[in-house]
């Protein structure tokens, strides 16, 4: 007995600037529901009222599609997309929609509408967003610009700046920042906090935002005292303040050591400095710095995924 024809459709959207990795992982994705795809390509006019970056021509960027799912199915069609929604609102036989992470929320909206239209909702797939080797997301206009190719590699040097306790900064080296920030050229400009500085990192970050503007990412490290409390011990970490030029803010901690009691009533009272070095090796103080600088660029890396983040405002 024959199987019946799937007549479902699937639809992907987009202005597909340059086809780059994650263009590619949405196609893939598509295709891999099993129906018929189509695929919606911005208009030339569309782009010129909404973009700020000069797509390439609409021929071109359906070309580059069609010469990527050349190997991979026949099973799809590319329509001009004159608007943001097409006719996602009123088609009865859209299935599935396929849409990044970044933009999952229209795709619920769009289901909201199809619903007061009397059609029955669309399946929602996600893709996570494919991320460059600076940790930034992969977009066109990042490529169009010249700072990373469509594989997501970085083409000019990363700009870090580092605001560092002067307890840790003799144990700092650029090698924490290489092994996270792989095959990329950096260019790190580091600043010792001074010995007043009180952990208030919100405070400090809206004294230094405007010299994010010179740099992709802003990098507050500091010890952290964890105090004692019953049933556990005086622990210490270093804790890593991260806002990029994006304005989103996270922190991260590395692995604690611990102090013992009486030193820490000796910290406290003022009668002893806090010596890392007492505490542990070299070796394992640059683990916790690379470890708490990890935490915090990671926990930015994938926002969809890591709760929501304060996004920094102007005072």
């Amino acid at each position: 007995m024959n199987r019946p024809e799937n007549k479902k459709i699937t639809i992907v959207a987009g202005t597909f600037g340059h086809l780059h990795k994650g263009h590619k992982e949405l196609l893939k994705r598509a295709v891999s529901t099993g129906n018929r795809v189509i695929i919606g390509l911005t208009s030339d006019d569309y782009v010129r009222r909404t973009k700020t970056y000069e797509a390439l021509r609409f021929e071109t960027r359906a070309e580059a599609i069609r010469k990527f799912l050349k190997t991979v199915t026949d099973n799809y069609s590319i329509k001009a997309l004159e608007n943001n929604s097409g006719d996602s609102e009123t088609n009865p036989d859209y299935a599935v929609i396929v849409v990044s992470r970044e933009t999952e929320k229209g795709a619920i909206l769009l289901n909201k509408k199809r619903v007061k239209n009397g059609l029955k909702p669309m399946r929602v797939i996600s893709v996570n967003t494919a991320i460059a080797n600076d940790l930034f997301i992969i977009s066109s206009s990042r490529i169009d610009s010249r700072e990373i190719d469509e594989k997501g590699k970085r083409l000019i040097p990363l700009k870090i700046r580092i605001l560092i306790s002067g307890k840790l900064a003799r144990f700092f080296k650029e090698t924490v920042l290489q092994s996270l920030f792989r095959d990329v050229d950096l260019n790190v400009d580091i600043g010792v906090l001074d010995s007043s500085f009180n952990s208030d990192f919100s405070k400090l970050i809206r004294e230094n935002s405007s010299r994010i503007e010179n740099f992709d990412y802003l990098m507050i490290i500091s010890e952290f005292i964890i105090p004692y409390m019953e049933s556990t011990r005086t622990m210490v970490a270093v804790r890593a303040f991260i806002m990029d030029r994006d304005g989103i803010i996270n922190q991260g901690l590395g692995t604690t050591l611990e102090m013992s009691e009486k030193f820490y009533d000796n910290y406290v009272l003022g009668n002893e400095n806090l010596n890392l070095k007492d505490l542990s090796s070299a070796i394992h103080i640059r683990k916790m710095i690379r470890e708490s600088i990890e935490a915090g660029i990671l926990g930015r890396k994938k926002p969809w995924e890591y709760g929501s983040f304060e996004r920094l405002k102007s005072q």
